[in-house]
């Protein structure tokens, strides 16, 4: 697992009354310590509705005061700001979490039908190149902590890069159980009984009773889905590698973006990479 974060970067999307993605950096800082630096970069997502919001596409002050710097400076956080203004924001975005050296990304996602497999381009553009750890946050409301943190595994997996990932998706999610005081559940879902996950492993690993280990038949979205519903699961933590297994520069996200699609969408998600 990486070590201790020291800068969190958050994307703010202005069409948003409250910019929920920056309450859970905030949250999730003030269970650091020492508590990270945010790095903040405001950008439009041309991609929702031209009804959607429009009468909020220009912010004032009073809007920056009230819910951006305001919550900040309550924390006792220290916070830089970029301001992103052009039409493939999607890419400044990410090259601004680049240069932000960031350990972790925030962002919001806003959710469409549930049934959509088809991930919007912003949202999309992230998961595949993201730098870093990204959170994408799902839920609106307050949220101080998470009540119960699942991991989604691929125990039966063979190969070295999808091992270590697994390796990272406990780590990360030990880590935010410990700090939210929250449950853990591990989900490892299969198809081929032949390859059926090593469960003494898995409870070796994660030092949790057997109960609280699930090995379900079916794919991964589907059991994903069906756990987080019957165990009121609030934080996801899952991982993805590119197509060639590495983390260069093909596109990943394809199985992560079939478990978005599934979820239920008040669920945040740290996607691990």
């Amino acid at each position: 697992m990486r070590p201790q974060e020291e800068k969190l970067f958050v994307l703010l999307d202005p069409r948003d009354d409250r910019p929920w993605a920056l309450h859970r950096a905030i949250a999730w800082a003030k269970l650091q310590v020492p508590a990270p630096t945010i790095s903040l970069a405001m950008a439009c997502n041309s991609n929702r509705p031209n009804s959607e919001g429009l009468k909020h596409f220009v912010r004032g002050q009073e809007w920056l005061d009230r819910e951006v710097f305001a919550p900040l400076a309550e924390a006792g956080l220290r916070y830089e700001c970029a301001f992103v203004w052009r039409s493939r924001w999607p890419e400044v975005g990410l090259e601004a979490a680049e240069q932000s050296k960031a350990g972790m990304m925030f962002m919001p996602s806003h959710e469409q039908a549930a049934a959509n497999p088809v991930l919007q381009r912003g949202r999309w553009s992230f998961l595949g190149y993201a730098p870093c750890p990204l959170m994408l946050v799902r839920g609106e409301g307050e949220r101080k902590k998470h009540g119960t943190v699942a991991v989604a595994v691929n125990f039966q997996a063979r190969r070295t890069e999808q091992i270590e990932l697994n390796k990272r998706i406990l780590g990360y999610g030990m880590r935010e159980a410990s700090r939210n005081g929250a449950e853990l559940r591990v989900i490892n879902a299969y198809l081929d009984s032949m390859h059926y996950p090593d469960r003494g492993r898995l409870v070796r690993e994660t030092g949790l009773p057997s109960q609280q280990v699930h090995i379900w038949p079916g794919y991964t979205d589907k059991v994903v889905s069906e756990a987080a519903r019957e165990f009121n699961i609030d934080l996801l933590v899952m991982g993805t590698i590119n197509q060639r297994g590495g983390q260069g520069s093909v596109r990943r996200g394809n199985t992560t973006a079939r478990v978005l699609a599934a979820l239920n969408p008040a669920v945040d998600v740290l996607v691990v990479i």
